[in-house]
This record gives structure tokens, sequence and C-alpha cells, in this order.
């Protein structure tokens, strides 16, 4: 008597470990000392994300506000992504789902907020000022996680 051995499909274990591979990428962003770049004649001046928390702004803590939602949607989708190839519930997989599409979002949203930081504290002519690689970092790598997660979830 045999039993039926569940495989875990290939693709589908490809695409956990991408959401987990960009997982990290946004976690890296995220941790990055080069949130915002500001050049001032002629010379390059790094902005963490908290130092950019410091300024006495709305825009500023919506922006931190929606970095740490965008990991943590992304580190939930990892982990439904991961438990959907196991398990084979309904639950997990919707949870899995609108996890990715919240890390999606924020992700997005994140990186609108970050422009507009940007423009409302150092938009002037004698400072140029645009979001770094931190930023880029967390938005690619977040909405990516989330994408492929939510992928690796609703295809099982």
């Amino acid at each position: 008597m045999s039993k039926k051995s569940k495989k875990i499909s290939t693709p589908l274990l490809v695409g956990a470990i991408a959401s987990l591979v960009f997982l990290i990428l946004a976690i890296v962003g995220i941790s990055l000392e080069n949130w915002v770049a500001s050049e001032l004649l002629g010379e390059s001046v790094p902005t963490s994300l908290s130092d950019c928390t410091k300024f006495d702004m709305a825009i500023a803590d919506t922006m931190s506000a929606f970095a740490i939602i965008t990991i943590i949607a992304a580190a939930a989708t990892v982990v439904g992504a991961i438990a959907s190839l196991v398990l084979n519930f309904k639950l997990i997989k919707l949870i899995a789902a609108i996890a990715g599409a919240a890390a999606i979002v924020c992700a997005v949203i994140t990186i609108i907020c970050t422009y507009s930081f940007c423009n409302d504290t150092f938009g002037n002519q004698l400072l140029n000022t645009a979001p770094s690689a931190g930023a880029w970092l967390l938005t690619i790598g977040g909405a990516l996680s989330g994408l492929a997660g939510a992928f690796t979830a609703l295809k099982r």
C-alpha cells in the first residue's frame, strides 16, 4: 500500500523563497541610513528614516508608519505563503493574499509620502532632495514580496 506523497510545486516554492528574499530587501531598505538624499552645494547629505521623523511634521510620521506597516504586511505574506505550501486551508490563503495586497499598497503610499516629505521639508532652490536607496529598496522589496507571496498562496 503506497501512500500518496504531497509534493510541493517547484514554481510555488520559488515564489515563497522570492517573497522571503524581497522581504529581506525591504528590511535592508528601512534600516539604511540613506532614506532621503539631499544635495547642498554639490555635497550629498544622507538622511535616515529615523532622522526624518525628528521633523515635527505629520507627513514624516505617516511616512514612517507606512514603512513599518509595509514590513509587517510583507512578513505576514511570507508566513502565509510558506504556510500555504504545507497546509491547504483557504483562510491562510485569504490572509496571505490580503497581506500581500496591503504590502503593495503600503509600499506605494510610503514612496508617495517620501516624495511629499522631500517636497514639503526640503523643497527649495538651494537644496535638491529626493528619496534615496533606502526608500526605493523598501518600496520595491515590499511590493514584490507582497506580489510573490500572494501569488504563491493563491496558486496552491
